[in-house]
Order: structure tokens, then sequence, then C-alpha cells
């Protein structure tokens, strides 16, 4: 069984934009871009130290769920960065088990607008 990180513990940090940010490359990869942030790179660096992650998708319309286990590494300079404006790298993400959560919560909510900072 695979671990957190032993001194560093696990990190679940939100990712969010408009549809498409993230991108099927194939069947089995994902990228996604990633902003300039607080300046801490929690995420960065437990993705850097222990690459096992997970990616969670869930639908507030349906109150359904994605979960992607896998492999992730950061893309420091990759010339798919330019298709993201704003964005500083890319996150790849191996797919390894796709697990689909019908009803994973109580909490449905109906899209009302975009965050006015949203990257385009």
């Amino acid at each position: 069984m695979e671990e957190a990180h032993l001194q560093g513990g696990a990190d679940a940090s939100h990712r969010g934009g408009k549809p498409g940010f993230v991108r099927a490359e194939n069947d089995h990869r994902v990228i996604f871009p990633d902003y300039r942030g607080n300046d801490m790179f929690n995420s960065l660096g437990n993705i850097a130290s222990y690459p096992r992650a997970g990616l969670l998708f869930p639908n507030f319309q349906t109150a359904d769920a994605l979960q992607l286990s896998g492999s992730a590494r950061i893309l420091w300079e990759d010339p798919r960065i330019a298709e993201f404006a704003g964005a500083e790298r890319l996150i790849e993400f191996e797919i390894e088990r796709i697990v689909e959560l019908p009803q994973a919560t109580r909490l449905c909510f109906e899209f009302d607008d975009y965050a006015p900072d949203l990257p385009s």
C-alpha cells in the first residue's frame, strides 16, 4: 500500500478553470496548467518529492464525481504552456485507475458565472 510523503503528509489543493482546462493527451494521460499562486509551491513540492497523486472531478449539478489515480510530474518548460494564457508550467498526469463515483456528495449547485479572475 502506498502512503503519503512520510515527512510532509498529504496535500489537497483545488485547481479549477473553464471547461477544457484539463486536456486529454491520450487515453492514459491528461495535462493541466499551473498558475502563480502564493509562492509556497506546496502541491508542486509534493509532486516533486512523491509523484503518486489523485484527481477528483466533482459534478456539482449531478452530485457525481470522477476519480483518477496515477502519477504526476511537473513540466517546467514545455511548448504547450503557451496554449494556456498566463500558465507558468504544466502538470502531466499519467492515469492508472479511473473510478466513477455516482452520488459522491449530497451537495448540488446551479452554475451562476465564472470567477472574475479565472484565466481565459
